[in-house]
């Protein structure tokens, strides 16, 4: 069984639901972090932790345990068995969920907040041989600062 979090507890994956009127789903309205993690460290935690916050303020969304998510990540391996292997924490922090409109929600609603971890093993094959690319542009990109 997979161990989540989500706002503010830790959950069988499976039994996580989020709301359909979630701004996140509805209009992207939220930012995501991602961190490695190698058997026994979370590689540049600082940096993850600096984005993070710098990415909530640029879209004005207050989550304000944000200062736990170190201890959040590290509570995910230790509860999914992955102290041991290369893994990933996902963040995700949505303004939350409220009636849609395009407005921000008035009152501010609490943001949905959901991590989770995984195993990461990279391809050896692929490390070794490579793979063929192709290079395009992306628009996605202009803000991949947030």
């Amino acid at each position: 069984m997979e161990t989540a979090y989500f706002n503010g507890k830790f959950l069988p994956k499976d039994e996580i639901k989020i709301s359909p009127d979630d701004r996140g789903f509805l209009f992207a309205d939220g930012i995501y972090e991602v961190i490695r993690w190698y058997e026994g460290f979370f590689y540049d935690i600082d940096s993850h932790m600096n984005r993070l916050k710098r990415s909530m303020k640029e879209i004005r969304v207050d989550w304000s345990d944000a200062d736990s998510f170190p201890s959040v990540a590290q509570e995910l391996i230790e509860l999914n068995g992955l102290k041991e292997r290369p893994s990933l924490v996902y963040l995700q922090v949505t303004r939350g969920a409220a009636k849609r409109t395009h407005a921000f929600p008035l009152p501010p609603v609490n943001p949905t907040v959901y991590a989770f971890a995984r195993g990461f093993r990279p391809d050896r094959e692929i490390i070794e041989s490579g793979i063929k690319t192709i290079l395009r542009k992306d628009i996605r990109w202009s803000r991949c600062d947030i």
